[in-house]
């Protein structure tokens, strides 16, 4: 069996602001295809483009040497080896172990040592956030008021999860939220509003969900380590599950969690094992 084309597909979901999801295909002669999901938010051609550029290196060849190609692709880009890169050899990647499992007949984990677990906890990620800009796509109601985060809040239990994690959200006409990155006016301050309105919310939405669900708040790269802090410190007495806060320096992310008393989540920028 040898590799015959690579396909990428840009699907829009919708969302505001736009963000697409990507895929990958990996044709053979035999007419098995492999499938992946790949992406990152504000590089969708870029990172169409080097699918498609280091996908050539692997037409022709066998897809079930899957661990050869990952390595090849990775000394072929060494000059580049990080970032975007590894999001790309990982659409690759993910396509050929999907043609593996197809040509014998098994599904992906079996290639990967077998299952672990027979169950697996899983929370509502980003509840309420989704209604500040796509609630008309999602079919659900805006979020005017601090009511309307407990009503959001109030959906986790009646849909069979026991925890959540959100984002800091402002409700109102129109309502707003943290922004993912750090591009907002805060510059990475834990400002005086920013944790007043972290407070209410979580207030409001433990008030909503009780004791017994967890909750988590995700921050992502808003905040320095230090400003991350402060905020943990004021949402002590609401009892997060994590805060979850991406940084690149791991002895900041030591320091934080040696500070604080909410457990500290993270690794979300961290793309191989060798980080």
């Amino acid at each position: 069996m040898k590799i015959t084309q690579i396909e990428t597909f840009a699907v829009d979901t919708g969302f505001k602001p736009t963000r697409p999801w990507l895929f990958c295909a990996i044709r053979t002669d035999e007419g098995v295809t492999g499938y992946s999901e790949f992406g990152c938010d504000g590089i969708t051609r870029g990172l169409i483009g080097l699918v498609q550029d280091l996908g050539q290196r692997i037409v022709g060849r066998d897809p079930t040497a899957v661990e050869k190609h990952c390595v090849d692709l990775y000394r072929y880009a060494r000059q580049a080896a990080y970032g975007a890169t590894q999001m790309a050899i990982a659409g690759l990647e993910l396509a050929l172990w999907d043609i593996a499992a197809k040509a014998l007949g098994v599904p992906v984990w079996r290639l990967q040592g077998g299952p672990h677990r027979e169950t697996q906890r899983v929370y509502w990620s980003h509840c309420a956030t989704y209604r500040v800009e796509n609630w008309k796509l999602f079919g659900v109601k805006p979020l005017r008021t601090m009511a309307d985060l407990a009503d959001a809040a109030g959906q986790v239990a009646a849909r069979g999860y026991t925890a959540f994690k959100t984002n800091i959200i402002w409700p109102g006409e129109p309502s707003r939220r943290i922004t993912q990155g750090r591009t907002g006016p805060h510059d990475q301050l834990a400002t005086r509003d920013i944790i007043k309105q972290a407070v209410a919310q979580i207030a409001t939405m433990r008030e909503a969900v009780g004791p017994d669900i967890d909750i988590c708040l995700d921050v992502n790269v808003n905040f320095k380590p230090t400003e991350a802090l402060r905020l943990a410190r004021e949402l002590e007495p609401y009892r997060l599950y994590w805060l979850e806060i991406d940084n690149q320096d791991p002895r900041a992310l030591a320091q934080l969690r040696a500070a604080a008393r909410t457990p500290i989540c993270s690794g979300e920028q961290l793309l191989t094992v060798r980080q």
